[in-house]
């Protein structure tokens, strides 16, 4: 019979187990992952919020085009540079209509500075483009899975002496 009080009992990876299994015994598979379920931008100037959506094949959550002035701007969220747990904020403009020769080399404005706010507890992305500038916060919702095949196999009692 197996006893799983806390005597004869261990943690391993969050898994309760028998004291006396070695973690090297066991045919244990172990996928640690966080999903991400939902992203939005948040305007911390007033307070709007905005849900990021997805492309298929991208790591990059993004946000709705606006228009300024004579462009268009469209704002990403690109998971490929994940620093401090955020993501980089990226931004593609074009002049006029959106078409590969109408947009702009990437310039300073391309990755939207980061800093840490201490007030709002969060990191605080300021884009800057021409005249605009942008104050923007994230508010990410993700989920953290473990997912664990294991194989466990009872050893005869010649096996244990």
């Amino acid at each position: 019979m197996l006893c799983l009080c806390k005597r004869h009992t261990k943690k391993l990876a969050g898994i309760t187990l028998p004291k006396n299994l070695n973690k090297e015994e066991l045919d244990m598979k172990l996928n640690d992952s966080t999903d991400i379920i939902n992203v939005a931008i948040i305007n911390m100037t007033d307070g709007v919020e905005s849900k990021l959506f997805e492309i298929k094949g991208s790591r990059c959550h993004f946000n709705k085009e606006f228009n300024y002035q004579d462009y268009i701007i469209q704002l990403r969220l690109d998971w490929g540079g994940v620093a401090h747990g955020e993501p980089v904020l990226d931004a593609d403009i074009w002049c006029g209509s959106k078409n590969k020769k109408n947009r702009l080399r990437n310039g300073p404005w391309h990755h939207a500075e980061k800093v840490f706010d201490s007030a709002s507890r969060r990191y605080i992305y300021t884009f800057k483009f021409e005249n605009l500038k942008l104050r923007l916060g994230t508010k990410i919702t993700a989920a953290k899975n473990i997912k664990c095949d294991v194989r466990v196999v009872k050893s005869s009692r010649e096996d244990s002496k």
